[in-house]
């Protein structure tokens, strides 16, 4: 193989890995929009529970704790998209890889305890009517 034939085919491979992480940063936005949208009805997601168990009700322990939170993870359910979209900026594609897929794992998690805070005291309520 000439030095020309692999130079081209590093060039090609550069921009196949350049929309492999194209592709990742796209699929991090549409997997960020449960989080931001749970993370920003927090709020209205409390004054439910206040009108339907009263306002001194008894929270679960996760529930409290998302609500105490409420602008920390506004603030992170916002970034991670926003972080994604700068690494389309960064010239160490492999570095930016490895960050995307850090994002990811904070993601998960953070939509997990977020959905099941704010859904928790709502089975709450569906049981207590049932009776």
């Amino acid at each position: 193989m000439t030095e020309q034939n692999q130079s081209a085919q590093s060039a090609e491979l550069h921009k196949a890995i350049k929309a492999v992480r194209f592709a990742l940063v796209l699929v991090l936005i549409a997997a960020s929009y449960p989080a931001v949208r749970l993370s920003l009805g927090i709020s209205k997601f409390r004054m439910i529970f206040g009108d339907m168990l009263g306002e001194g009700a008894q929270l679960p322990t996760i529930t409290r704790g998302v609500i105490a939170s409420e602008p920390a993870l506004i603030a992170l359910s916002v970034a991670i998209p926003l972080i994604g979209i700068a690494l389309l900026f960064v010239r160490n594609v492999t570095r930016s890889l490895y960050v995307l897929g850090g994002l990811f794992l904070l993601l998960v998690p953070t939509c997990i305890v977020v959905s099941s805070a704010l859904f928790m005291p709502l089975v709450d309520i569906i049981e207590k009517m049932q009776q």
